[in-house]
């Protein structure tokens, strides 16, 4: 710093010179190693902050996950109890399938038994309902045809006839008589046919009469069907299924 002091200046500039800042030059003496050490040490702090910043977010992470492991342990718990539970009811029903199955086999089989059903009492009424005041039965028979009974699996069809066949022994006061009784016979319903087979006169306390034997054949038509509706446990399944 130099102060004017040439002649003419006044106090005020003299004093205004002399407040005027300057700098002072600064030497720094340390040396290199020292500032390096400084500069890694700096490094340092900086890397331990991170590094501890760093395990606390990983700690709060873990403290998380663990959290959530567990709860899901807990739902997993539980789930295995209702299952046990489940299949504890499950087992209670597992005869059932075999139980079903052997019910669809039952009802199959009366189906298929029951498929060459005939209402006896029904043929007997209405053969019954056509005799003359003439002609009157000793004995009657019927019976299923062998042909009938081999194929009973099957499905009847109502074009088919001679399911079975009913033989008449009786007694008539004349041949007539019993031609006229045939004749009758072929009204009753379900009828296919009729056949004589003996006609004879004889003579009974005193009277003569007609001693006969005659066969009416019975056609499909003499079916009942009434176990052809017998439904099946999967046959009304699929019917359900059908009309979903």
């Amino acid at each position: 710093m130099s102060i004017n002091t040439d002649k003419g200046a006044t106090p005020a500039e003299l004093d205004q010179e002399i407040r005027t800042p300057y700098s002072v030059p600064r030497v720094n003496l340390l040396p290199p190693e020292v500032l390096e050490r400084r500069a890694v040490r700096k490094v340092k702090i900086g890397a331990a902050a991170g590094l501890v910043a760093t395990l606390a977010v990983a700690g709060g992470l873990y403290t998380m996950a663990a959290i959530d492991r567990g709860h899901a342990q807990d739902d997993l718990a539980a789930q295995q109890q209702i299952n046990t539970q489940l299949q504890a009811e499950a087992d209670k029903y597992v005869q059932v399938p075999r139980i079903l199955s052997l019910i669809d086999a039952a009802k199959q089989g009366q189906r298929e038994a029951m498929s060459r059903d005939i209402a006896w009492s029904t043929v007997v009424g209405q053969i019954a309902a056509t005799y003359p005041s003439d002609v009157w039965l000793t004995n009657l028979k019927a019976s299923l045809n062998a042909e009938e009974l081999a194929d009973a699996g099957s499905v009847p069809t109502l074009a088919d006839p001679g399911v079975a066949t009913v033989t008449v022994d009786g007694q008539a006061r004349s041949h007539p008589a019993v031609a006229n009784w045939l004749d009758s016979l072929e009204t009753v319903p379900n009828v296919a046919g009729t056949s004589l087979s003996v006609s004879e006169l004889v003579e009974e306390d005193g009277q003569v009469v007609a001693e006969y034997t005659n066969t009416a054949t019975l056609g499909k038509g003499a079916y009942t069907h009434k176990y052809d509706q017998v439904e099946t446990e999967t046959e009304a399944d699929q019917a359900a299924e059908d009309e979903g």
